[in-house]
């Protein structure tokens, strides 16, 4: 049977456009956040039944766009492997963030808008999933790009996430600017967007040409995964509802990147220099990021810098030539990720919208949110038998080829283990010392549509656990194995194994000890706090580089306005010499043959002085 490849969209589009319309009275619009929610729901279901069907890894579907000449560009979608992954990810993580929003987005009038533009933002990510060129990618990424915009500046009104919106879209389309001259160098060369295409083409090529176009790909890429110095724009992203916040973070928006690498990445693994770069980018991302949410007391921003870090180690998995670990660690991240982020979310909507971790108490005595947020914690934290640990796990076992590299993952992984644990031990030290009883009370009636997807993102990190160490499946659906192996044979060390769960073990108690015992640690503005939540003054770096770029652009405009007013004013003096030659024309004969006479005699007595 065909299934279209748009079938998985169109629910969505159909949704979300309904949603906007109910927007037209208070009584429809208490129905949108439920038409939306069936539209994810559709969407999510053709997406499964499209991947349940897909006949062939590879197979793809093409539709002309339009000709020009003798070209044609046609929009591609595909079914490789790793765009049923994703498609699989987006699937699963797409409705329960619908369902948690219903619960969390309660405000009156922002209903239909809100919908609308989650809806949009879903069908740039099914689509961007279903990817087989650089055409269709190129239309989904600018839709995440708008989407995310128009998401995190939802709340207009206030005064920081119009800021954040702007910040977020400048950094990505500097990075579009990149990815477009890297597609149309590719297109150039090979004279097809099709990524099939181009990698056939390109086998046992290495030119300059062919690398310059790969390396404006990996500069879209880096700014779209937020790697460093482009990853200021995902913390700031954090002003956006916490819906929004789990959607960038767990799906495809900050792993379109990582997305695109993985899928180009037989082209990139011929250019040693390109890899290099990934790997060093990633391992800087990576520090800055493990630091920066150490010190970060935004319950969201710690959770950013977080995602920071995931997406800095998925690029070293990639530097170090480890497909496949990259892709494991795509695949758990996804669910901890986003089940971290609703628990922010439950706890800031408990806490009267405070976001601070230090005046936050948590979880009452909602034991079911307790046990989820510390499944998430756990696997963030990289402790066995949680998926964390075997995301992570397979990235250090490639890195001990690398004795330099291996040493500063596993101090990235003690890094991880104490943030995150600060993120939970504090509100619980906080709980412990205050217990205020609205606040207990306004988590004991949380909501059930914010209750359940926590539960069931859970139980997909246990059941990630359940897959791999009684079925040797790195994947959550057992169907999926053959497109995860498709990337090839991983071997877990033993020695990294251990070393992990002791460095993260170590690291809990650290934390306990200073967060849960004390909670003193970093409240302060010590200047080693000053200097890591100031993102290693990164931010900093770019207000003083603007500063200069305007000063430049000031003393240019200076130059032009004085060299327009000296061209003027030597235009104004030519135009009065004319006018004033052309008063002696008057059309009098007489008078020009007595001109022509007096110049004859001055040329002559010239002459004659001469000699």
């Amino acid at each position: 049977m065909y299934y279209n490849p748009l079938f998985a969209i169109l629910p969505l589009l159909i949704g979300g456009f309904v949603a906007l319309l109910c927007g037209i009275s208070e009584r429809t619009e208490r129905a949108a956040k439920y038409i939306a929610l069936a539209g994810a729901l559709g969407s999510s279901a053709f997406s499964i039944l499209l991947l349940l069907h897909a006949q062939q890894a590879t197979q793809a579907y093409q539709a002309v766009w339009f000709s020009f000449a003798q070209s044609s560009f046609q929009l591609t979608m595909a079914l490789a492997p790793m765009n049923q992954i994703l498609l699989l990810l987006v699937a699963i993580i797409s409705p329960l963030i619908f369902l948690y929003s219903i619960g969390y987005m309660d405000r009156p009038n922002e209903q239909s808008r809100f919908y609308f533009e989650l809806s949009l933002f879903a069908v740039s990510m099914i689509l961007l999933s279903m990817s087989g060129g650089f055409l269709t990618m190129f239309i989904a990424w600018e839709g995440l790009g708008v989407t995310s915009y128009l998401l995190i500046g939802f709340w207009y009104q206030k005064k920081n996430p119009p800021a954040a919106a702007r910040t977020a879209i400048t950094t990505i389309l500097l990075g579009d600017i990149f990815m477009l001259a890297g597609m149309l160098i590719l297109w150039n060369q090979f004279g097809t967007f099709s990524f099939s295409a181009i990698e056939a083409a390109a086998s046992g090529q290495a030119g300059t040409t062919l690398m310059i176009g790969l390396a404006f790909v990996l500069i879209g890429a880096f700014t779209k995964s937020a790697q460093f110095p482009f990853h200021e724009w995902l913390s700031e992203a954090m002003e956006g509802p916490t819906p929004v916040s789990a959607f960038l973070h767990s799906s495809t928006m900050v792993k379109a990147g990582v997305f695109i690498v993985i899928l180009l990445f037989p082209l990139f693994a011929a250019f040693g220099q390109l890899l290099h770069v990934m790997l060093i980018i990633g391992l800087v991302t990576t520090v800055i990021g493990a630091l920066n949410a150490l010190s970060s007391q935004h319950i969201k921003k710690v959770l950013a810098y977080s995602t920071v870090e995931d997406l800095g180690l998925m690029f070293v998995a990639l530097g170090l030539n480890a497909v496949l670990a990259a892709v494991i660690f795509f695949i758990v991240q996804a669910a901890y990720k986003a089940l971290m982020l609703m628990s922010a979310g439950t706890m800031i909507k408990a806490n009267d919208e405070d976001t601070n971790i230090y005046n936050l108490t948590a979880f009452g005595r909602n034991k079911v949110l307790m046990m989820a947020a510390f499944v998430g914690a756990l696997s963030v934290a990289g402790i066995f038998p949680l998926s964390g640990f075997f995301g992570k796990l397979a990235i250090d076992s490639t890195a001990t080829s690398n004795a330099l590299v291996y040493i500063i993952l596993t101090a990235v992984d003690f890094v991880t283990a104490m943030y995150i644990f600060r993120w939970m031990f504090v509100p619980m030290h906080n709980q412990k010392r205050k217990m205020s009883i609205q606040v207990t009370g306004r988590y004991a009636t949380m909501k059930r549509s914010m209750v359940v997807p926590q539960v069931i993102l859970a139980a997909l990190i246990v059941l990630f656990s359940i897959n791999v160490l009684f079925f040797g499946n790195y994947s959550y659906i057992p169907g999926l194995a053959p497109q995860v192996s498709a990337f090839g044979k991983l071997i877990f060390a033993p020695l990294s194994a251990l070393v992990e769960s002791a460095v993260g073990l170590a690291g809990i108690s650290i934390a306990y000890l200073f967060f849960f015992r004390r909670s003193s640690l970093f409240a302060e503005r010590s200047k080693a706090r000053l200097f890591l939540s100031n993102g290693f003054f990164v931010s900093t770096a770019y207000l003083y580089l603007t500063k200069a770029v305007l000063a430049f652009a000031r003393g240019i405009e200076i130059f032009d306005t004085q060299l327009n007013r000296m061209l003027y004013t030597g235009a104004r003096g030519v135009v009065n010499i004319g006018s004033a030659v052309k008063i002696s024309q008057r059309g009098n004969v007489t008078v020009y043959i007595a001109a022509l006479a007096a110049g004859l005699a001055f040329v002559i007595a010239f002459l004659v002085f001469l000699k």
